[in-house]
């Protein structure tokens, strides 16, 4: 969700920006007991949420032909989350 605006003619303007993101069935690799015939397997083990806020701000300070100054502020807060560790067990040993 976003809002972008601009005041004073198009001189100051920016946008202001929410999300959150859900990323599910992170793969990992785990460990193996030798005597299975492998060392390891891939499983889907995780679900991360991330949650975060981007703010921008752009202002034209000087416009002139052969001159311009253009100023760029940026914030950013990211916040992730781990909602579901998956831990398993084959051959009695946790992956």
């Amino acid at each position: 969700m976003g809002l972008d605006y601009s005041l004073l003619k198009n001189k100051l303007s920016g946008s202001v920006e929410y999300y959150v993101k859900n990323a599910k069935d992170l793969i990992a690799q785990g460990q193996l007991d030798p005597s299975t015939g492998f060392s390891s397997m891939f499983i889907n083990s995780a679900h991360i949420q991330g949650k975060g806020v981007d703010v921008s701000l752009q202002s034209f300070n000087v416009q002139r032909q052969a001159f311009s100054w253009i100023t760029n502020l940026v914030f950013s807060y990211n916040r992730n989350i781990i909602k579901n560790l998956l831990v398993r067990i084959y051959w009695g040993i946790a992956l």
